[in-house]
């Protein structure tokens, strides 16, 4: 298997004053770090969060408070994988956004997280760019198609000219006008059952 040489992160994460301490706590209860994180509050107020694995020396975001909130936009580059995947937890359980660039030998793979989810991961290697994972919106589109009417009104449409059609066949005595009018019933019929479809 490759080794990883480093991880470029930049993250941001907001966060409420319960989430903060659910962010220490998984990051303290990290099993592969050798410290709990540790914080620090600045004479600006702002804290600093320091992670430390003991391997490749610590990481260190700093948050502030933006409209009773805490809010990091973080950048780091991070030696461990241990703190690596510990800021990969985080990413995800606090719905950060984020871009992780994990960097190996001979290629660089980039990970992009929308509200902790993974959006896209694309892989760089020499001058070529190969896209691994992109995730659709379907929801999206989905929303679109059940909002769209077009289909409904052209139903309704149809179903008035069937009924103004058989009003007008229930009063018309002569047959022959009567065959025309099943005709175009028989054709607007059709139409119904292709736009149902």
């Amino acid at each position: 298997m490759v080794q990883r040489l480093a991880t470029k992160l930049k993250a941001r994460f907001r966060l409420t004053e319960a989430e903060r301490q659910a962010f220490l706590s998984l990051l303290s209860d990290h099993e592969e770090l050798r410290e709990a994180a540790r914080v620090r509050v600045l004479e600006n107020g702002e804290e600093e969060v320091c992670l430390e694995s003991g391997r490749c020396g610590s990481v260190t975001l700093t948050f502030r408070r933006e409209n009773g909130e805490y809010v990091c936009d973080g950048t780091c580059d991070v030696r461990d994988p241990n703190v690596a995947r510990a800021l990969g937890r985080a990413i995800a359980m606090f719905r950060a956004d984020a871009r992780m660039h994990r960097i190996y030998p001979s290629s660089v793979v980039t990970y992009e997280y929308e509200r902790g989810a993974v959006k896209r991961i694309v892989e760089r290697t020499g001058g070529s760019t190969r896209l691994i994972y992109e995730r659709k919106e379907e929801s999206g589109r989905l929303q679109r198609l059940f909002r769209d009417t077009t289909v409904e009104r052209k139903i309704g449409d149809v179903m008035r000219r069937i009924d103004a059609l058989l009003d007008q066949r229930n009063a018309t005595p002569d047959r022959h006008a009567r065959r025309a009018i099943d005709d175009r019933l028989r054709r607007l019929v059709e139409e119904l059952f292709r736009l149902e479809a």
